[in-house]
């Protein structure tokens, strides 16, 4: 999990050396291969970092110093904080669809595109 949030870090930190530089960024066929290769890695962190943390709660467990059902916390109105955190996600998802089809999904506009580096037209 530290691994692969250094190694995005140092990418990103790449990235705006590049990007101070060199612009634009787009002209860089071999960062842009790297970046490929290492995106997936910050899904792996986050399964990583899940995976020590229940592991983690289970130690007493493991060695029958406590049962199972003993560790767990219980919570009351579990209802009502699951429903709000799906309308937020519900929320969320809009949002992120909206942003897409207006920024990515979009044609671009034919006068935009770039001349040469850095320049609009």
């Amino acid at each position: 999990m530290v691994g692969c949030g250094s190694l995005l870090s140092l990418v990103a930190l790449l990235a705006g050396w590049l990007t101070w530089k060199r612009p634009p960024l787009i002209n860089h066929k071999p960062f842009l291969k790297a970046l490929v290769l290492v995106s997936p890695l910050g899904f792996v962190a986050l399964e990583a970092g899940w995976m020590v943390t229940e592991l983690g709660r289970q130690p007493w467990i493991i060695y029958h110093l406590m049962r199972t059902r003993d560790a767990v916390t219980s919570m009351p109105n579990v209802t009502i904080t699951f429903l709000v955190m799906t309308a937020l996600y519900v929320i969320l998802g809009v949002i992120v669809v909206w942003l897409l089809s207006k920024h990515v999904i979009a044609t671009p506009d034919r006068k935009q595109q770039l001349v040469r580096p850095g320049v609009l037209v």
